[in-house]
């Protein structure tokens, strides 16, 4: 509670039981999130607590990603866990 308190007195916004779809990207940089409801939150900072894997190749469409040799590195990535 105490992380939630100081990123909420600097302006974050916290939403728990919500699903995220996707990323959303403008003009190839990162603008906020869409839910699976369809509503879209725009944010400067987005954070992830998923792994890599699923944060870049499950919420980003590869046409949102540098290059195919990025997505290649990230498919090969091995993940034993979830990391922020």
């Amino acid at each position: 509670e105490a992380i939630a308190s100081s990123a909420r007195a600097k302006g974050a916004e916290i939403r728990t039981g919500v699903q995220v779809d996707r990323i959303l990207v403008r003009n190839g940089e990162a603008r906020g999130v869409v839910l699976i409801n369809g509503d879209e939150i725009e944010a400067p900072v987005i954070a992830s607590n998923l792994d890599p894997k699923q944060t870049f190749l499950r919420l980003l469409s590869a046409n949102d990603l540098p290059d195919d040799d990025f997505r290649q590195q990230v498919d090969r990535y091995r993940c034993e866990g979830t990391s922020l």
